[in-house]
């Protein structure tokens, strides 16, 4: 009796050890496709306080949600039409006259024991080649984002299939849960969606703040490259702390 009551539980635990392995083995041959999946989260939690706000405003949902993606998009495609030719023009500008800067700056950072700087040419090239690559393909450049054409449609789509549909990220949830905690998961998800969205309006709104301060300001003092370091100072204000750290040291390199 014992020994089947040993032989039992060994098969149970046996048992359980597979469908943990078997479950990780799962997500990370779908890995890529739940990254996308949590990139289109993301996107919707972010429109879904501006889809309730028109929502209030007896805006049937499906409009809202048209209305919001359409007109978000295409005015993001629209700064892209008119911001990349200033771009790739001043990136052009830099590459012709990158084996200037590294010629005055590699001593001193050889000096310091900078490794990096060791071999110039090699360095000249290979960052000549990137900025060039980068001037000739900008467009591109977008699409690498969210991983190319398909991943950027299909991220998009989710997006806006969640938005569509009300509370159904809060109702799929509820489900996995027992009935005594629906209550509580459901008020958890909504905190945690406002904080979500809250957290990446306030980087967004500070990003734009600093790139606009920093071109306008590059202006001023007649900075060479004003746009595009303007737009790496607001783009690396995103990661906190770091990002202004490496702007601070690119800044103080080409200038």
């Amino acid at each position: 009796m014992n020994n089947e009551k040993i032989l039992d539980i060994s098969w149970g635990t046996f048992l359980k050890i597979s469908l943990v392995i078997i479950s990780f083995y799962i997500l990370y041959q779908i890995k890529d496709i739940l990254v996308w999946f949590i990139l289109a989260l993301i996107i919707s939690i972010l429109f879904n306080p501006a889809i309730d706000f028109l929502r209030k405003l007896k805006i049937p949902r499906v409009l809202a949600v048209s209305f919001l993606y359409i007109g978000s998009f295409g005015i993001l495609a629209l700064l892209v039409y008119l911001i990349a030719p200033i771009f790739v023009s001043e990136i052009q500008q830099f590459s012709q006259i990158l084996p200037q800067y590294f010629e005055k700056i590699s001593p001193p950072l050889k000096g310091l024991g900078i490794p990096l700087f060791e071999d110039t040419e090699t360095l000249i090239n290979t960052l000549g080649g990137t900025l060039n690559k980068i001037a000739g393909n900008i467009l591109n450049i977008l699409f690498l984002i969210f991983g190319g054409i398909f991943t950027t449609i299909f991220i998009l789509t989710c997006a806006i299939f969640l938005s569509l549909e009300e509370k159904g990220v809060e109702k799929s949830l509820i489900l996995l849960f027992p009935k005594k905690y629906e209550a509580y998961v459901s008020s958890l998800w909504r905190r945690c969606q406002k904080r979500v969205s809250s957290w990446f309006l306030t980087r967004i709104l500070s990003c734009l703040f600093v790139g606009l301060i920093s071109y306008f300001v590059f202006l001023i003092f007649k900075t060479p490259y004003p746009f595009s370091l303007g737009l790496l100072a607001g783009a690396l204000n995103f990661v906190p702390i770091v990002g202004p750290i490496i702007t601070g040291l690119a800044l103080f390199i080409i200038i």
